[in-house]
């Protein structure tokens, strides 16, 4: 049980948002099943009942009837859940972040969603992003581009507004782009987890990932047809969404690195996702771009 006291200004929309919709996506998260009903109780000030005990109203009461197999209680910690000791610290660093990161953390709160595959991943991967945006600073100085639109200047034929237009542009080619705020975030889960979780694909699924992304957010043509492969989108969905849920957490305080995948080898659906066989991230890479990425070799048969 937590409880929060606050005097005035508290309207239910804001328990909603920074206290119960967090937890609720907390416990979601630990669970891997949707939470409906959180049980928020709220004690407003008086009146009193004649024992002087405040009257606590509840918010989301249940309105269905209880299974009658209860589900066995669960006795040993969730595989995706700090320990009782890291719990002080853990809850209010996980409020905290889920007021900066409400947009990731709501893509990927479990739930049952609707709508085609490609919108659900342009919710996610643009999450992700929104994600990586919240948690680095992106430079407010690119040397570079101020170069390229100097030299330009100087070689004269360009007017004011053409040299600024391609200093913007090298300004985003050599940025901070998708697929390198993709990569970042699964690499600041550690080596080991990368390697867990991707088993050293994760350059090419961040690669493909972004490509993915683009297209289907620019209304690109193009001929890999990679953004229609069922494989591509699904494995793109839910790694891109593991990503994000481990970075929430790991930047809440959850360990990272070894510890870490001690407690995702605990968890059914990561292990899942660590094994999963619905796309070869190398082979996507080398359709999409044989030049950069070379074609996989077969592993050798025993």
């Amino acid at each position: 049980m937590a409880r929060v006291e606050k005097n005035s200004g508290f309207t239910l929309d804001e328990l909603e948002k920074e206290i119960v919709g967090p937890m609720r996506a907390l416990v979601a998260i630990g669970v891997s099943e949707p939470v409906s009903v959180f049980n928020l109780c709220v004690v407003p000030e008086g009146p009193f009942t004649k024992d002087r005990r405040p009257r606590s109203f509840a918010v989301d009461p249940h309105d269905g009837e209880e299974p009658e197999d209860p589900a066995p209680p669960m006795h040993a910690p969730l595989p995706l859940s700090p320990s009782l000791d890291d719990m002080p610290s853990f809850i209010p660093a996980w409020l905290k972040l889920a007021r900066r990161c409400s947009v990731p953390l709501d893509a990927v709160e479990p739930r049952r969603r609707s709508g085609a595959l490609q919108l659900q991943l342009l919710d996610v991967v643009n999450a992700a992003e929104t994600l990586h945006r919240a948690l680095h600073e992106d430079p407010t100085e690119h040397p570079f581009a101020e170069s390229v639109r100097k030299a330009l200047k100087g070689a004269g034929g360009f007017n004011g507004a053409q040299c600024r237009d391609v200093r913007d542009a090298v300004k985003v080619f050599m940025g901070t782009t998708l697929e390198k705020r993709l990569l970042a975030l699964a690499e600041e889960l550690g080596p080991e987890v990368c390697q867990w979780l991707f088993t050293g694909t994760v350059r090419p699924w961040a690669y493909v990932t972004a490509r993915i992304r683009n297209i289907l957010s620019h209304g690109l043509t193009v001929p890999d047809g990679i953004h229609e492969d069922p494989g591509a989108l699904a494995g793109a969905l839910y790694l891109t969404e593991a990503v994000i849920t481990l970075r929430l957490l790991t930047e809440a305080g959850l360990p990272s690195g070894t510890a870490l995948t001690a407690q995702l080898d605990r968890h059914p659906g990561m292990r899942s996702l660590a094994n999963q066989s619905i796309a070869n991230w190398p082979a996507l890479a080398h359709r999409i771009n044989p030049n950069q990425w070379p074609e996989p070799q077969p592993e050798p048969s025993e």
